[in-house]
This record gives C-alpha cells, structure tokens and sequence, in this order.
C-alpha cells in the first residue's frame, strides 16, 4: 500500500484560492466556502491516494492537473513524498507556461 504523500501551496496557489474566495464570496460567501472545501479535500486525496492527475508536461516540466467540476483545476507538481499545488484556476483563465513561471516550486 503506498503511503501518503505530503502537501503544500505555492504562494500563488495560496494567492489563487483567496481571489476565487472573494470573487464568489461577493455573491454568495456560502458558495464560496464549499468551493473552498472542495478544492481542499481534492488536494488531501492527491496527497492521500497517490493519484497523479494528467500530464500537462508541454505546459511546464513536471505538471500534473486535476479538474474539478466547478469549472476549476488543481495544477501540481508531484513525486513519491509529496503534492505541490502550483495553482488553482478557473477553466478560462490562462495556462501557458508564464502562468507556472513564477511559482515557487
């Protein structure tokens, strides 16, 4: 059985959850916390299960993705010991390699 792998934010990831935070809170703060809880209890079962999302490797070396049906995806670097989320965005916000440029992975 493979043990759990650790996790962690990137600054932006941190930064990423806040801006969707108050944009969905401004309507409707309950919204925005079980979206919040959503995309927290997806990165525990990365962590936990030792899923490895999909590849976004010609995005930025190393890049994993797990899309969640809120529109949203959960972009991660990963190995045997550990989960780093890089960002979390929406499907329509950009997601070339600038976006991962600056992440502090």
């Amino acid at each position: 059985m493979r043990q759990s792998r650790s996790f962690s934010l990137s600054a932006r990831a941190q930064h990423d959850l806040r801006d969707i935070y108050n944009y969905i809170a401004a309507d409707n703060p309950e919204a925005a916390d079980g979206l919040l809880d959503l995309i927290a209890g997806k990165i525990e079962w990365l962590a936990e299960t030792g899923f490895d999302g999909v590849s976004r490797e010609w995005v930025y070396p190393g890049l994993r993705a797990l899309p969640l049906r809120s529109s949203y995806c959960i972009y991660f670097i990963a190995d045997e010991a550990s989960v780093k989320v890089l960002r979390v965005l929406h499907g329509a916000q950009n997601t070339d390699a600038e976006s991962f440029s600056d992440t502090d992975s």
